[in-house]
């Protein structure tokens, strides 16, 4: 999906699947607080949920 470094924050993802990974890296050159990632749980149009 990319790298993203820095400050600014990435648009929205949204992946088909039940699952998302995620990795980080981190060079510590800085050293302050770490990430937040938030989810939601979305119905596709035309999907029903069982």
């Amino acid at each position: 999906m990319g790298r993203y470094c820095g400050n600014s924050l990435p648009a929205p993802m949204t992946t088909s699947g039940n699952m998302l990974y995620v990795k980080f890296v981190s060079d510590s050159s800085v050293t302050r607080a770490g990430f937040r990632a938030t989810w939601d749980v979305c119905k596709l149009a035309g999907a029903g949920i069982a």
